[in-house]
This record gives C-alpha cells, sequence and structure tokens, in this order.
C-alpha cells in the first residue's frame, strides 16, 4: 500500500519561493549598481557568483541533499551545518527588519504553520514585483527630472567588494538614487499603486522568513540542546506562537531605530558574503580533499578546484569582514534617512 504524504505542490512553493527571494532587495539595488560603478561593472560581479552556484548544485546532488543546511551537514558535519544555520537565523532575522523598515506592522501571519497559506496571497505580491519593473522602465522612456551624473567607474574597489552580494535591475538615477528607488520617484498615481502593491508584496513575504527563521532557531536549539524528536514536538504550538510574538516584537523595535533599507543591506551583505564563498568553498575543499587523500591519481582539474575552493573562503571571509566593519563604522558615525517625496516634512 502506498502512503500519500500530505505537504504543498511544487506549483505552491514555486511561487511562494520567487515572492520570498525577490523581496524588498530589488528596491536597494540600483543604488548598488552606481556604488559599484555603473553597469558593466555590475553585471560583471553578477557573474561572480554563478561558480558558487553550480558548485551548491553539483555537492547537492551527488550527496542527493535537498537543502543548504542538509549539503552543509552531509559533507561538513554537524559543527558546520550549526554555523550555517545560524547565519540563516541571523539573514532571515535581519530581512524581517528590512521588511518592517519598508512598511511596518505585519505580524499576524507569521503565526500560521504551513506554508501553503501564503499562496494566494503571494500571487499579488509577485503581480507586484512585475509591475515595479515595468512602472522603472517605462518612467525611464518618458520625460523626467535631471537624472545626475551616472556613475561609469566606482570610488573605490571597496565599494566594489561591498556591493558583491546585491544584484540590480534598474539604473537611471545616477547621483540621485535613493537607497529605496520608489522614493527617487514623484508620488504619482502609478508609483502610489507600486508602493501599495508592494505593501502588500511585503506583508506576504515577512511571514515566510520569519517561518524560515523560526525553523532555523529550532535547528540551532534542538542541536545545542541534543533534543530527541519527541522533545522537539513537545509544546511545539505554544513554542511557535512565543517564537512568533517575540521575533516580531525584536524586528518591530529594531526596524523603527533604522533609518533606511541600506543599512540592513550592508548587515545582510556579511552573510550573504558566508552564503555566497565560505559554505561553498568549504563543502567543495572538503569533497576534494576526500578524492586527493584516497591515494588515487588525480587528474590537474581536482588539484584546480582544490585551489579555487581556498579562494572562494579566502573572499567570503575578506568580504564578511570588510563589510561588518565597514557597516559599524558607519553606524557610529551616523546614518540619515532617505529624503522622502511620499510623506509630509
Amino acid at each position: 500500500m502506498q502512503v500519500k504524504t500530505e505537504g504543498s505542490g511544487w506549483f505552491v512553493l514555486a511561487f511562494l519561493l520567487f515572492n520570498g527571494t525577490v523581496g524588498g532587495a530589488l528596491l536597494n539595488l540600483p543604488i548598488s549598481y552606481h556604488h559599484a560603478g555603473g553597469v558593466v561593472i555590475g553585471i560583471f560581479l553578477q557573474l561572480v557568483i554563478l561558480p558558487s552556484v553550480y558548485t551548491l548544485i553539483y555537492l547537492s546532488d551527488i550527496k542527493g541533499s535537498n537543502t543548504y543546511q542538509d549539503v552543509v551537514l552531509a559533507i561538513c558535519g554537524p559543527k558546520a551545518q550549526l554555523a550555517c544555520a545560524i547565519c540563516v537565523l541571523m539573514t532571515v532575522f535581519c530581512t524581517c527588519i528590512w521588511f518592517l523598515v519598508i512598511i511596518g506592522d505585519i505580524w499576524e501571519l507569521g503565526i500560521r504553520c504551513q506554508p501553503t497559506f501564503f499562496f494566494q496571497s503571494s500571487i499579488v505580491g509577485i503581480v507586484g514585483v512585475f509591475y515595479i519593473v515595468v512602472l522603472v522602465a517605462v518612467k525611464y522612456v518618458q520625460a523626467h527630472d535631471n537624472q545626475g551624473k551616472i556613475a561609469t567607474r566606482p570610488h573605490s574597489w571597496i565599494d566594489v567588494i561591498l556591493v558583491v552580494p546585491d544584484f540590480c535591475f534598474a539604473y537611471q538615477f545616477g547621483d540621485n538614487v535613493t537607497n529605496d528607488i520608489l522614493l527617487s520617484f514623484n508620488p504619482t498615481a502609478d508609483v502610489m499603486v507600486a508602493v501599495v502593491l508592494f505593501a502588500v508584496k511585503t506583508y506576504t513575504t515577512y511571514p515566510i522568513h520569519c517561518f524560515c527563521g523560526k525553523a532555523a532557531i529550532y535547528t540551532v536549539w534542538s542541536m545545542v540542546w541534543k533534543m530527541s524528536p519527541e522533545e522537539i514536538l513537545y509544546k511545539e504550538k505554544m513554542r511557535r506562537v512565543i517564537t512568533t510574538l517575540v521575533w516580531f516584537t525584536l524586528t518591530l523595535i529594531l526596524s523603527v531605530f533604522i533609518p533606511n533599507i541600506g543599512v540592513v543591506i550592508e548587515i545582510l551583505g556579511a552573510f550573504a558574503g558566508a552564503f555566497i564563498f565560505i559554505f561553498p568553498g568549504l563543502c567543495l575543499l572538503k569533497t576534494v580533499q576526500e578524492r586527493l587523500e584516497s591515494g588515487e591519481k588525480q587528474a590537474i582539474l581536482v588539484h584546480v578546484l582544490r585551489g579555487v575552493a581556498i579562494v572562494s573562503i579566502a573572499v567570503g571571509v575578506f568580504i564578511f569582514g570588510l563589510t561588518r566593519s565597514k557597516t559599524i563604522m558607519k553606524d557610529i558615525k551616523g546614518v540619515k534617512p532617505d529624503s522622502s517625496k511620499f510623506t509630509c516634512s
């Protein structure tokens, strides 16, 4: 007899994945192009991370793993998985702060446990994303105010390194671009529609990241306290509600004191360095090292991959340290919020 397992279908999960990954970053990415020094360098930086993506896909395939953390566990062991889970936790926590900075009060949905609950609302969020993309393109070809000077080279190569985790879909405001691209437009009716749609998109994306964050918390908690599956399920509902309320309260309080989404983006950049370079590099190095220690003669490519893995780890550590130190220095000096055309001055 075949047992039917309940879960979310691939179509539902595809919508949730798209809605979860294409988040508030698309509002911040134009200024990332500006910091990188223009479109050419920005596109080059997008190509830099492709080897890491392919590495994860390859290692996931040979190990039969389904998630990022499973790949790290299968290759590098439980301690590396714990470090990865902590990075996931901090990433989605900062992302939730970022969403609250954008729109504000969005907590009730996060208590619901099953991600299929977000499917219908995610469709609205995806429509909002495409609307913003089209809006930016239309606004570019229409007559608009002085766009400022378009950057063709970075002010500093440190700026290039700092925006490695960021990607961009539009660049048109030059020096006048803001951390949130919607704030660069005049508040016309079509722009206000984009603001409302993105508010809906944020409302549907925050709970998805909250769901992932709680899963990371449970992973870290169970590993630290060495809990059995039965102990994990004990009082799961009460723990879930408490975790959600604490999660929302902390993200809301922190978002009140953060001036713009660029601050959170820089914090996320540090963890992005770990996800893009450090963990894939560690997994690749471990895999290659096992082949080299097998005693069999290996092709030159294996030795090349070993060097690539070491460089990837070094680059990731450098980006992580540089981004965090840069963020701390900016926080000490103070960061001003973007001037908004949507509120009274």
